[in-house]
Formats: C-alpha cells, sequence, structure tokens
C-alpha cells in the first residue's frame, strides 16, 4: 500500500481500518486524532509488522467518532465483529477437514 497523504486523513477521533485485497480487515486501530496516529504506518523506522501490514494491505478506511470515548466503543466493535468472522471461519474449515 503506497502512503496516504495527510488530507485524505480525517482531523478527529475515530478508528482506521488497513484491510487486503478482498476488503477484508486486517488490522483496526484507534486513535485521538487520525491524522496524527495513522502516517506513523507509513514512516521508514517501523517494525516488520507494521512492514507487513502495510505491504499485505490495499486499502485504509476510517470511522470517524464524536470523541475519544466513542472510538474506543467503535474498536471494540470492530474487533468483536472480526473475531466472530474468524471464528466462523475456523469451525467451518474444522468441519470440512473432519
Amino acid at each position: 500500500m503506497k502512503k496516504i497523504s495527510n488530507k485524505e486523513i480525517p482531523n478527529e477521533p475515530g478508528i482506521y481500518i488497513f484491510k487486503d485485497n478482498y476488503e477484508e480487515p486486517l488490522y483496526v486501530g484507534k486513535a485521538k486524532n487520525l491524522r496524527k496516529r495513522v502516517p506513523s504506518y507509513f514512516a521508514k523506522q517501523t517494525s516488520w509488522k507494521i512492514k507487513r501490514l502495510i505491504s499485505e494491505a490495499n486499502e485504509i478506511s476510517f470511522v470517524v467518532a464524536k470523541n475519544e470515548a466513542d472510538a474506543l466503543l467503535a474498536d471494540t466493535h470492530s474487533y468483536k465483529n472480526i473475531n466472530q468472522n474468524i471464528m466462523f471461519s475456523l469451525k467451518m474449515i474444522n468441519h470440512t477437514h473432519m
């Protein structure tokens, strides 16, 4: 994924979602200020985990919140939905290979 311009990133609290080529979430994060947090993923000095995330991500989307507390609630809700989808997929794989 190439770096996005700061003008494309909301200057507000919220969550950001890195997605793969199939628009499936790879990572969901929360920020007090999206414009300050998201560019750090595109810095030259990042961990191998971040570099891998950026290499596998195809797009990033944002959900703006009224405040940091709402961003935390949205982040928690997103994690629950993602985990439910992963668990369902794993159960389907286990049942088809039995």
